[in-house]
């Protein structure tokens, strides 16, 4: 079961599709929405595709990690932050640096949603 629900904190908030954590969500009511960094992808341009979540961001940090980088972007509008881990090959690709805008994209199936 995937519902579409408002998620985040603070002075912003999102629109995320998701599978509901432990019982059926009232649409367009506020949620937490978990996912791991795994499981968001970063582009320059909104893909297109099967996957309901793109948000638009802006990049705030990019920090090496081994074999990949946390790239963590601040969603527009708001001050939620999204973290994405990507490999080094493709954040010198796409140029990631703070201030950067860009597109996440997240899979609905990855996308845990828990009522607030």
């Amino acid at each position: 079961i995937s519902t579409s629900t408002a998620v985040g904190a603070g002075t912003g908030a999102a629109r995320l599709v998701g599978v509901a954590a432990d019982r059926p969500l009232v649409a367009g009511r506020h949620a937490l929405a978990a996912f791991p960094p795994a499981a968001v992808s970063v582009h320059l341009v909104d893909p297109g595709g099967s996957p309901r979540n793109h948000l638009a961001g802006v990049v705030a940090t990019v920090e090496p990690r081994g074999t990949l980088v946390r790239v963590t972007a601040r969603l527009a509008g708001t001050d939620v932050g999204v973290g994405a881990d990507v490999t080094a090959a493709a954040a010198v690709e796409l140029d990631l640096r703070p201030g950067l805008a860009v597109r996440l994209v997240i899979k609905a199936t990855q996308v845990t949603l828990y009522e607030r």
